[in-house]
């Protein structure tokens, strides 16, 4: 059967086991050492020894020693050993090829979690500081209203303390004022009997002329008593001036 001839075989299993372990093409043609004698034959040898012992150790792995391979099978492959041989090894690509695949899409299933988890776990970090940063806002906003209600609360005393004291200045000024009054009486007076004075000097100047020792020693009296009227208003007026601005000033 020429699907079994020997070297087709070789060329087989040197591709299978090349697939399976993935070895170089280089191992099956360069010896690890040379020989001085039959290098031609040697040459041709050693391909075949690099896939004996690759197969037998997958066939070792595969089937838990329940099919034996020897280096016969490699260079005089009977049909029946073959065939088994081939459709275990054809199975056993499948499933690795499958397995490979269905891992594959695990790994990028896991994968696209895990940039998933991450992007959420970025989104949480992102959060936690957004909740920090309004934290820190609400806390500056506390101390701001703290202390916009502490200098509320001294303005409120300050004004209630000038209200007081606007208070007791105009109780002040009523009293100023009333005074005020009371000397601008005085005053309306003190001018009409100055007046009334400056009559009877106008008088006594006109009899003067009849009585001149009598009128002279009443115009000196009443002269005196003129002066003295002046010098009191002249006192209240100077008092009165005085007393509304030092009283002023002390509310100042």
């Amino acid at each position: 059967m020429r699907w079994f001839q020997p070297e087709l075989m070789c060329n087989v299993y040197q591709h299978i086991t090349q697939y399976i372990m993935d070895i170089p093409d280089a191992i099956y043609a360069t010896p690890p050492f040379a020989f001085n004698n039959d290098m031609d034959l040697f040459t041709q040898a050693y391909p075949k020894l690099v896939i004996f012992q690759a197969l037998s150790a997958i066939v070792e792995d595969i089937s838990s020693n329940e099919i034996q391979f020897s280096y016969l099978d490699l260079v005089a492959p009977e049909p029946g050993p073959t065939r088994i041989l081939l459709s275990t090894l054809i199975n056993f690509i499948e499933f690795t090829t499958n397995a490979i695949t269905k891992a594959n899409d695990i790994f990028n299933s896991v994968d696209h979690r895990k940039g998933g988890l991450e992007s959420k776990r970025l989104n949480v970090i992102d959060l936690s500081n957004e909740v920090q940063r309004l934290c820190n806002e609400a806390t500056n906003r506390k101390h701001l209203e703290n202390e916009f209600r502490e200098k509320m609360e001294i303005l409120e005393r300050s004004v209630k303390e000038t209200y007081v004291q606007t208070q007791a200045i105009q109780t002040e000024l009523k009293a100023i004022c009333e005074a005020n009054v009371e000397n601008e009486k005085k005053l309306v007076e003190a001018e009409s009997e100055g007046k009334r004075l400056t009559f009877q000097i106008d008088v006594i100047d006109r009899d003067i002329v009849n009585s001149p020792d009598r009128l002279n020693a009443d115009l000196n009296e009443l002269t005196k008593y003129l002066e003295n009227i002046q010098k009191e208003i002249s006192v209240e007026r100077l008092a009165s001036n005085l007393e509304l601005p030092i009283k002023l000033n002390r509310y100042c």
